[in-house]
């Protein structure tokens, strides 16, 4: 199933005040902000250029423009803008916040870091910079650091629902059932109405302890709430096949690599469900597939079962080897002397 991801960075909109009208370099940045604020990417890009060509020290210009370009996904483009506004202004507090959002999707962690740090020595009583921070300590594996980030983040705002949400995963890495579910629930509770990352946890909870019917419960209102998550319909599929309805789960996992065809978690639970239907095969092909697509998706004790079957030794050893590394339960153990 797939493993609770964690919630992404966030960007900042600077604002300017009008102080005069007359001048041109303001008046371009401010329809730019207009443009922006409607969602209107382009046509912000093209204000705030003419802003620059007026005033090309115009340090909060870049800012904006990196945000309109970080809009776009075109990450580059932000991060020079970003880091063009820190060398005229090494005071815009925001341009560090919003440039470790990039190296966050980028995933080049300590550059995150190093930003959001920077951020930090400013925005020190800022719950979500606690998030931020978290978020990306924990993906340098650097989790008790990141539990005391997202606790900190719950000191300063109670009602932060990103802290319970993130704090919750490192509570389900860790297998503390009961602390993940208060902080997931509690994360629904605090905003019901856009909690199916929460439910879909809930989910994943559930048919962790077995809970088969009550995890179809909390996936079913995950997917009510966002009908075209991948991932979520691939739980689901796990989900229905442990409660014996392969239909059901087909449908589900057919829907789910139309959504997205590099669902690994998909392919795992295709595997699966091809092995209760005794495909053989198709199973191998499935596990195949998953284990290309994310190298830890435990898989190869399934495989090790296959590949045994099919008298295939070499593969089978190699898929055993594998699933040792993963600490995968092995129902069969071949003789690769």
């Amino acid at each position: 199933m797939k493993k609770i991801t964690i919630v992404l960075l966030m960007s900042v909109l600077l604002n300017q005040a009008c102080d005069s009208v007359q001048d041109e370099a303001l008046r371009f940045f401010l329809r730019g902000n207009g443009h922006l604020q409607e969602y209107k990417y382009e046509d912000a890009i093209r204000f705030y250029n003419e802003a620059l060509k007026k005033d090309s020290t115009f340090a909060k210009v870049y800012v904006n423009r990196g945000v309109a370009y970080e809009r776009m996904k075109q990450y580059q483009a932000a991060i020079t803008d970003y880091t063009k506004a820190l060398q005229l202004d090494a005071n815009l507090t925001d341009a560090y916040y919003n440039r470790s959002n990039i190296w966050f999707e980028l995933k080049k962690y300590d550059n995150a870091l190093a930003d959001i740090n920077k951020t930090l020595e400013t925005y020190q009583d800022s719950s979500q910079v606690y998030v931020s921070r978290g978020t990306i300590l924990h993906k340098l594996g650097k989790v008790d650091e990141a539990l005391k980030d997202f606790e900190k983040a719950q000191a300063l705002k109670n009602t932060n629902v990103d802290a319970y949400i993130n704090r919750g995963v490192i509570y389900y890495e860790r297998k503390e059932w009961e602390k993940a579910i208060a902080d997931f629930q509690e994360a629904i509770r605090l905003n019901p109405q856009q909690q199916d990352f929460a439910l879909n946890n809930l989910g994943l909870i559930m048919a962790e302890r077995g809970n088969f019917s009550e995890a179809l419960s909390y996936l079913d209102k995950a997917i009510s709430a966002n009908p075209y998550q991948a991932y979520y319909l691939s739980n689901r599929a796990y989900v229905y096949i442990q409660l014996g309805k392969l239909a059901e789960a087909a449908e589900d996992l057919k829907k789910s690599l139309s959504y997205d065809a590099q669902n690994a978690t998909a392919y795992k639970n295709q595997g699966i469900l091809a092995m209760k239907q005794n495909n053989l095969l198709t199973a191998i092909t499935a596990f195949e597939q998953a284990s290309q697509l994310d190298s830890t998706q435990k898989v190869y004790a399934y495989l090790t079962e296959l590949y045994s079957k099919n008298n295939n030794k070499e593969a089978a050893c190699k898929a055993y080897q594998k699933a040792l590394v993963l600490q995968e339960p092995l129902t069969i153990q071949p003789n690769c002397k």
